[in-house]
């Protein structure tokens, strides 16, 4: 078994091939139990964290599922962070595939294109779950959704949202089917993101790290915003970018401003 856990947590091609990750850490386990997650195996060191809740809480969602007790060393062994948290859990991956049927109208969704670091990916499932966007849309991106480090700095919200996987293809068939608009951020050809009507139907698409957007995704674009930079930098981080253009559509929505115009 410590050996399969390590090979979940560190192998992306591992994780692929079997369909399914290894999760880590009370909070993250409990939100993918509360996500409808499927998990097999529940481990728990009592050394470090007996919970006995969480334990009720896995036999009941996941009936015929395992819990198996290990020592302080060999959670060790299969720990991924520093620290120690005493819970550990497998579980099979889900279907990321678009349900656009799903999307109510007017929806408001975060594309995020070929995003490397797994830690941007996590921070903008952090956001759009903050924000409460109808989907979290990554299109190519670099490193796998069941990446530790992307569980790890979701905070978990990976489990508890619609989080899809498209091509552009994809994208331009939602479009079609639910009438929203793309928006890309981008500085070329583009007006401040405050003049913008978020209370449609929208799309806001922040790109890669280093090269921004594709010239594919442009194209796919029905407009183009940017964020305006006033020091010596001439660009945020991504998930930085996200959240700024995620929360002027909060805004619009909850507040019902008058100050889109587009």
């Amino acid at each position: 078994m410590v050996r399969y856990v390590r090979r979940l947590m560190h192998k992306r091609a591992f994780r692929q091939q079997e369909g399914r990750f290894a999760v880590e850490g009370r909070r993250e386990t409990e939100r993918a139990m509360k996500g409808g997650f499927r998990l097999d195996t529940l481990i728990i060191c009592p050394e470090i964290d007996p919970n006995e809740e969480l334990r009720r809480m896995f036999l009941r969602l996941n009936p015929g599922g395992e819990v198996v007790e290990v020592s302080a060393k060999v959670y060790e062994a299969m720990a991924y962070r520093g620290g120690t948290e005493g819970i550990m859990a497998v579980g099979r991956q889900k279907d990321h595939r678009a349900r656009w049927e799903e999307l109510p109208d007017e929806p408001l969704l975060l594309v995020a294109e070929a995003i490397q670091k797994p830690g941007n990916i996590g921070a903008i499932l952090r956001t759009t779950d903050a924000v409460g966007t109808d989907a979290a849309v990554f299109v190519a991106p670099l490193t796998d959704l069941y990446n530790p480090n992307v569980i790890r700095s979701s905070l978990g919200t990976l489990f508890t949202q619609r989080v899809w996987l498209v091509s552009r293809a994809d994208l331009a068939e939602g479009r079609r089917l639910k009438h929203f608009r793309i928006l890309a951020a981008t500085l070329q050809n583009s007006r401040v993101y405050w003049r913008e009507n978020f209370r449609r139907g929208t799309a806001l698409a922040v790109g890669n790290e280093a090269e921004g957007l594709s010239e594919e995704m442009r194209a796919l674009a029905d407009g183009f915003v940017y964020i305006p930079m006033n020091g010596v930098a001439d660009s945020l981080n991504v998930s930085v970018s996200a959240a700024v253009l995620l929360y002027e559509a909060l805004r619009q929505r909850e507040v019902g401003t008058k100050s889109g115009d587009g």
